[in-house]
């Protein structure tokens, strides 16, 4: 049968719409990564265009980052030992799988690829709830566990491929020389395949040093470099030095996988061999160089995650938010207890609740007011005893006397630190006349130019407040209202987010007009210069307060009160007025800002006054229903 011709005109046409599509997919894929080294020189903490100058200050800034150099040692020991227990163990098992034709080997390979198909979300819970079966911590030897399980199916593949180019003849003539067993793997296959297993160890320990989400479930007191990075994105202004560590792991990491690919490509020159068909049957002398070489991957696993679990204990287990575990804060009880406190970290309250229903176990965490009626009801928290705070009656009178923290007999639920206002950040340039109301939030003369925050105690209060009701005791008819506002917002809205960093920078280009946001973020881009306002809305701005609270069965309850107080020092409530400019709960800490600094974080001198004007997001009694209805809404119900 002839085939047709086709003209060469269209084979032309053909071609050139094929490279144009490459070039096009090139360019999508590799643009957005090129502009992180090109907006790590920019002279502004704004990664916008236009460029306002050239600078290496945040690579100077980057190299004095204590925080940073911990980050990276941590994620060096995670990524080096994961790979190469990980190689150990893939090595075993491809090799089982090509020269094994028992059921075991086969279902054995398939499992470990099936593993790819499966979330990290899925994975990061699940390692987690292991973890704290067998007795460990968030940390980096659980870190190391999950990372071995996370790049093994990858790392399989490759030595599979490798071993399965091997010809049968040689392993044949090698035992019909009369080599055992271990000499043959030893001194002929081991060998044959050393580019591979060197490619294997550098794609696994890639996939380790970049990998997020299930670390993010298992970093403990030493946050591994990807899981920093994400904390100090909650901090806009840390945005340029995120720039210039990502335009060094970018150098690095492009090295190593140039170095990875030069290895199997001059492994496969020089060990160039024809695949055969063969299937052999599995002797006793292989069968037990499998069994030795996976018994001793698995014990070099074991003693790895059981090394620290011991000395977890004696430590005070924390649990807060990303970005919240700098040691500036702990400055008193650090010097007390070093070395002497275990921080995990979350990215929410509703992640933070997640990591606890999984299992997790700390002594000591960091909620926000709104949830703590959540926690208790669920028996996750036990009272904190005020006579044990020295600094108790430093705190703000405000919020002593929440009337969800009171446990009763001089205890309370939650012992406040932080606090900060929500509201609307505007452009006064782009809206002069805006309506000082939380109804700029549904103006369709800006649709697709604001964005709020991703949070059922923000938006769906809000919500509540412009329908007109009570957002904290909502009858059926009440929610009915809540919902038909979402959905009114909800085609108007450019983005649902807790990321003000990505708010920030489409405030400062004007790509938004406006958004709810935190009043760290004025702060911020007043700083820049871009001419922004933080609304005090008639009805009234939001206030969030969060605070520490004991974990029921926690072990370490000395320790925590040791904490608690060292928090509540004046010199950690500077550090984090100055630092994040939220506000700290104790007077003693506004006391120790001067006036002007004050006024430039837009904080006032006296909180309390301020503050009976605001609305406090509180315990909301139909919380899961809102949540729910939200998630609903955001996906278009």
């Amino acid at each position: 049968m002839r085939l047709p011709v086709v003209p060469a005109h269209q084979s032309s046409t053909v071609g050139m719409l094929l490279w144009l599509s490459v070039f096009c997919y090139l360019i999508s894929l590799y643009l957005p990564i090129c502009l992180v080294p090109l907006f790590s020189f920019n002279d502004s903490i704004q990664a916008a265009f236009l460029l306002k100058g050239f600078t290496f200050c945040w690579y100077r800034i980057l190299l004095r980052n204590e925080g940073v150099r911990n980050a990276l040692i941590a994620s060096l020991k995670v990524g080096l030992t994961s790979a190469a227990i990980a190689t150990a163990c893939e090595t075993t098992i491809a090799y089982a799988a090509v020269f094994i034709t028992k059921i075991f080997s086969k279902s054995l390979s398939f499992i470990v690829k099936f593993h790819i198909l499966t979330p990290g979300v899925i994975i990061g819970i699940a390692m987690l709830s292991v973890a704290n079966l067998m007795g460990i911590c968030p940390s980096i030897s659980a870190i190391i566990y999950g990372h071995i399980l996370l790049v093994m199916p990858a790392t399989v593949m490759v030595m599979h491929a490798r071993f399965s180019a091997i010809s049968r003849s040689i392993p044949e003539a090698v035992e019909d020389l009369g080599a055992r067993e271990w000499t043959l793997m030893r001194r002929i296959l081991l060998p044959m395949a050393a580019s591979a297993i060197g490619s294997a160890f550098m794609l696994a320990f890639l996939t380790s040093f970049d990998e997020v989400i299930i670390a993010f479930f298992l970093t403990g007191s030493h946050p591994i470099l990807p899981v920093y990075i994400w904390g100090q994105l909650r901090f806009p202004k840390s945005l340029p030095i995120v720039m210039a560590l990502g335009s060094v792991i970018l150098v690095i990491g492009v090295v190593v996988a140039i170095l990875s690919a030069l290895m199997l490509e001059e492994g496969r020159a020089r060990n160039h061999l024809q695949r055969s068909q063969w299937r052999g049957i599995m002797t006793t002398d292989r069968f037990s160089v499998v069994a030795k070489i996976f018994a001793c991957s698995a014990l070099a696993l074991s003693l790895v995650m059981s090394s620290l679990a011991h000395a977890e204990d004696r430590k005070l287990s924390y649990l807060t938010w990303s970005g919240y575990e700098l040691p500036e804060y702990n400055e008193a009880y650090l010097k007390a207890h070093p070395d002497s406190i275990s921080i995990s970290m979350f990215d929410d309250d509703d992640d933070a609740f997640t990591k606890l229903k999984a299992g997790f176990h700390p002594d000591l965490a960091h909620p926000c007011y709104d949830k703590i009626a959540r926690w208790q009801k669920a028996g996750m928290i036990e009272p904190i005893d005020t006579t044990k705070i020295k600094n108790w009656n430093n705190i703000f009178p405000i919020f002593r006397n929440l009337p969800d923290i009171q446990a009763g007999d001089g205890k309370v639920w939650m012992v406040p630190w932080d606090w900060g206002n929500t509201s609307i950040l505007y452009r006064v340039d782009l809206l002069p006349d805006a309506e000082q109301s939380w109804n700029l939030l549904w103006d369709k003369r800006y649709a697709g130019r604001m964005a709020t925050i991703d949070a059922v105690h923000d938006t769906s209060i809000v919500a509540a407040l412009v329908a007109g009701v009570n957002p904290f005791d909502l009858s059926p008819a009440d929610l009915e209202k809540v919902a038909n506002k979402l959905r009114e917002q909800r085609p108007l809205t450019a983005a649902y987010t807790t990321d003000m960093t990505s708010v920030e920078q489409s405030l400062a280009s004007g790509t938004f007009v406006a958004a709810m946001t935190w009043n760290a973020s004025a702060v911020t881009l007043k700083k820049q210069g871009v001419p922004v306002a933080f609304m005090r809305p008639r009805e009234g701005m939001l206030t969030w307060a969060c605070g520490f609270v004991f974990i029921e069965g926690m072990k370490n309850k000395d320790l925590a009160y040791d904490f608690i107080n060292s928090r509540l020092e004046a010199a950690s409530g500077k550090h984090l007025i100055e630092n994040n400019g939220y506000g700290a709960s104790t007077s003693t800490a506004f006391a120790a800002i001067p006036a002007e600094k004050l006024k430039e974080l837009e904080l006032p001198a006296n909180p309390e006054d301020m503050l009976k004007k605001t609305i406090f997001t509180g315990p909301m009694k139909q919380a899961e229903e809102l949540g729910k209805m939200l998630e609903k809404i955001k996906a278009g119900g």
